[in-house]
């Protein structure tokens, strides 16, 4: 195999003498490739508990993915979304979709339209 792409060896490894085990990063490893990312909002309205964004990827698969999202609306503060139910921000991929859900707790709903901004990565590699 030709010896030719990109190489990060570790601090006080020669990159170019250095074994793969000695590597940060190299061309050659199998790394997550991008197939979709960018900006959205989940808006939770007056008097509701629930907000969804769903984003269409198409790929046919579900891949995987890596959503931050406000868990408190407006705080500029992003979480990392879980694949679970565990906390009121979920994130959810099938083949054809990712959903993203901001819930409240039953019985606290929002109080004017509540804005949960976040940010998404859909990757090419199945999940």
């Amino acid at each position: 195999m030709p010896d030719y792409g990109m190489k990060i060896s570790k601090y006080g490894e020669d990159v170019k003498t250095t074994d793969d085990k000695n590597l940060t990063t190299s061309t050659k490893f199998n790394q997550f490739k991008i197939h979709a990312q960018g900006t959205f909002s989940v808006i939770v309205s007056n008097g509701n508990v629930q907000g969804t964004t769903t984003i269409n990827h198409a790929l046919g698969y579900a891949p995987a993915i890596l959503v931050f999202l406000e868990e408190t609306a407006g705080s500029g503060k992003k979480y990392m979304c879980t694949y679970k139910e565990t906390n009121n921000i979920d994130a959810k991929v099938d083949n054809a979709d990712l959903v993203i859900e901001v819930e409240y707790p039953i019985g606290s709903p929002a109080v004017g339209n509540q804005v949960h901004n976040g940010y998404y990565f859909i990757f090419k590699d199945n999940i």
